[in-house]
């Protein structure tokens, strides 16, 4: 396994320009996080379909516009309206993404039976919104920091290595501690600097970021090690990957809370990975104890060993010959 690290590590100092251009997207996006964290919106965007005479709308919590009719739902998902409002036979239809509290809070603030208007607007902390942007990013990135494994598949090194005494586990392992470890220690100096140098309000503490970060940056390396074991080329490994993180991470909430209503497809979340975590982040954020957290953090846990135990028997099963 030793060896296996010692030379991914080579590899990458041979391939400084991919390192880097990580490095510096990781920063970028970073910074969005943060800025974005900092810069939250404190109204909501809702579109009234039909004349401004036809409603009375009173409340510093809502940006109103006026629509002649019914948008897309395009124009929900694109976040152009956080939800639409019309009239059926004189009752409201509050139409949105976001999640049913927002639906019941806004119906009862137009009603006027509503007690705290603010609640409409309470956004998530500083915390989850900083880890909710970097999700998509670091899931993404580790499909890209799993290209030593890739390499030697795809120029027939494995068939090499596992006709050696070589054990196909720490070869595994030693990819997997190599990918982590570009994935995570970076990150985590980066927060370090947010924190000390720039002073920066990172929301959670190092220790709480040490092991969110551990959780997630573990899940993904097990998830491109999955990916790459399915193709015998980088490309496809890492453009299938990127779309279902895409997508998942999508649905899962990462950027807002994505509820369309579909019993089925609701349901279908709730097993996500990404959403798992989320919660973890959100339960930690709202003051709630580790202990409340271990049913899911056992499913990413199950979710993270069952990838990696897929891609060790998917790849003995390609490349060791008996």
């Amino acid at each position: 396994m030793k060896t296996t690290i010692k030379n991914d590590c080579r590899r990458a100092l041979e391939n400084k320009a991919r390192i880097l251009v990580m490095f510096a997207l990781m920063i970028v996006v970073l910074g969005v996080a943060i800025f974005m964290s900092g810069h939250s919106k404190e109204t909501l965007r809702i579109g009234f379909v039909g004349e401004p005479n036809e409603w009375t709308v009173s409340s510093e919590a809502l940006d109103v516009t006026y629509l002649k009719a019914v948008p897309l739902t395009s124009e929900l998902i694109k976040g152009t309206y956080d939800a639409v409002v019309q009239k059926e036979e004189e009752h409201l239809t509050v139409q949105t993404i976001k999640n049913e509290a927002l639906q019941v809070k806004l119906e009862q603030l137009l009603a006027g039976t509503a007690e705290n208007e603010t609640t409409l607007t309470a956004s998530r902390g500083v915390g989850s919104m900083i880890i909710g942007y970097l999700l998509m990013f670091l899931l993404m990135a580790s499909l890209t920091n799993m290209f030593t494994f890739s390499e030697d598949k795809e120029k027939h090194l494995l068939e090499r290595i596992t006709t050696t005494p070589t054990s196909l586990m720490q070869v595994l392992l030693g990819h997997t501690v190599f990918s982590f470890t570009l994935l995570f220690l970076p990150l985590l100096c980066m927060i370090v600097g947010a924190k000390f140098i720039f002073q920066v309000d990172i929301g959670f503490g190092l220790f709480e970021y040490l092991y969110l970060f551990g959780f997630i940056c573990l899940f993904a390396t097990a998830f491109s090690l999955f990916m790459a074991s399915l193709f015998n080329d980088s490309d496809r490994s890492n453009m299938l990957g990127s779309i279902l993180v895409i997508i998942t991470t999508m649905l899962s909430g990462s950027f807002f809370s994505f509820k369309d209503g579909n019993k089925w497809l609701d349901s279908l979340i709730q097993f996500l990975p990404q959403k798992r975590y989320l919660d973890i982040v959100t339960n930690l954020e709202n003051g709630a104890s580790m202990t409340t957290m271990v049913t899911n953090i056992s499913y990413l846990l199950i979710i993270t060993i069952i990838l990696f135990l897929f891609a060790l028997l998917k790849t003995r099963k390609d490349y060791v010959r008996r």
